[in-house]
């Protein structure tokens, strides 16, 4: 491993955060180049970067985010910057000693849509900050230029409830902000302040979790890590904890009377929803305590009925939430499915004026399928004038054409089919 640390360093503290720049030049020899260095790939390039550091800001008494007061985060003990190809990792770099600058990653195989994740560590392996710079274009032979990758805080802050607090047993979540880069996170709930033994340990895709069925008349204590997708965890969050009330809060119960599961529907087509929610405290549930989402259009409605006409096409998971005046939550999910305007649509082509004893040439070629499915043609006379022997040649093609042998008006029909259902007729 080459490495040339060239010492500069830019502080820049405008209130809510801190910048700090350190410039590193980096020749990147890592556990990458045994997979990707040999002689069986012999186009590469390299890509050039910097980095900085982004600090979240420390809140006052007063809830005010004040800069930092300090020239870097005495935590940071290293850095390792990895590029990726989609999943697979191609090269990776490091460790080096504290820097957040500019560097160059040699060594990376050609291509299209490479993803450069800088990952800032504690001197114990735990990940403080994180950066990514992705799409980057590999070109053989070339410095490819990645720009500014920012490193922003990749440890949860918890939010709720808040240290110290005294919950409802089955009538609260716990919640902390979203963490920029994350996919997804691991929260752990023990009885134990050091985490140990925990009742649970799950992975999560959201900023929020709902643990039903913990004791009453106690105390419990928890913590969050940020994941990426590439699984790099973060650093645990600060350790809260909450003690539940003496009384368990009853979960609500949810039941949707109407649609049936698995029901269909027309793209447009009218949907009337009914559901009821009722709770061992609060008796019967109504109004906006009973809230009904779909997973392709969000919240859909509220109360025990409502009709719908506007649902998007596709399978919707329909959620009915029935929600206790203690914040505890029920639910019941059906699914129901739009069935889009799928019919082709047939075009004849337009009005015509021809002399007695021409051809007439049809075109159905402005005829379409929402589908794009390959269609088949079906031309025929609606009317034609009295007298008139014509007669349709190639009525099953898309340019049919006959001889109109008498003055007046011909009206030609034409239906199109794209293999499971026809068109209406267009003329």
């Amino acid at each position: 491993m080459n490495i040339r640390i060239m010492l500069y360093s830019r502080l820049l503290c405008p209130l809510g955060a801190c910048l700090v720049f350190f410039l590193l030049q980096i020749s990147l020899l890592g556990c990458g180049q045994e997979s990707n260095s040999s002689s069986r790939n012999t186009e590469q390039g390299a890509i050039g970067f910097q980095l900085v550091l982004e600090k979240r800001s420390p809140v006052n008494e007063n809830g005010v985010a004040e800069p930092y007061q300090v020239e870097a985060d005495d935590r940071v003990d290293h850095v390792s910057v990895c590029v990726y190809d989609g999943e697979t990792l191609l090269t990776e770099g490091g460790p080096w000693n504290w820097a957040a600058g500019s560097g160059t990653i040699e060594g990376i195989p050609a291509g299209p849509g490479r993803d450069v994740v800088v990952l800032v560590y504690d001197a114990s392996q735990h990940v403080l900050y994180r950066g990514q710079a992705s799409g980057i274009d590999i070109t053989a032979g070339r410095t490819n230029d990645a720009g500014i990758i920012t490193c922003t805080d990749f440890i949860p802050v918890l939010t709720l409830p808040i240290d110290g607090a005294t919950v409802t047993s089955n009538a609260f979540e716990n919640q902390w902000e979203a963490v920029s880069g994350a996919s997804e996170y691991n929260l752990v709930i023990s009885e134990n302040a050091d985490l140990s033994d925990p009742l649970d340990d799950t992975i999560i895709a959201t900023a929020q979790y709902r643990r039903y069925g913990l004791a009453p008349s106690t105390t419990f204590y928890w913590g969050v890590a940020a994941v990426d997708e590439y699984g790099n965890q973060s650093l645990r969050s600060d350790i809260w904890q909450f003690t539940t009330e003496s009384t368990i809060n009853q979960i609500p119960s949810a039941n949707i009377q109407s649609p049936s599961n698995n029901d269909s529907y027309n793209l447009g087509e009218a949907v009337t929803f009914s559901g009821t929610g009722a709770d061992d405290e609060d008796g019967e549930l109504t109004g906006n305590a009973l809230v009904w989402t779909s997973d392709l259009d969000g919240q859909i409605g509220t109360g025990e009925t409502f009709t719908k006409n506007d649902l998007s096409e596709g399978t919707h998971r329909i959620t009915l939430s029935a929600t206790d005046g203690d914040g505890a939550t029920g639910e019941a999910s059906i699914h129901v499915t739009i069935i889009g305007s799928g019919a082709p649509v047939a075009n004849a082509g337009p009005n015509q004026r021809v002399a007695v004893g021409e051809t007439v040439h049809l075109d159905g070629s402005a005829s379409r399928d929402p589908n794009d499915d390959p269609l088949t043609y079906s031309w025929s006379f609606t009317s034609i004038p009295a007298g008139s022997t014509a007669q349709l040649t190639g009525d099953t093609t898309q340019e049919p054409s006959f001889v109109a042998d008498l003055a007046g008006n011909y009206v030609v029909s034409l239906v199109v089919n794209d293999g499971s259902q026809d068109s209406e007729a267009g003329s």
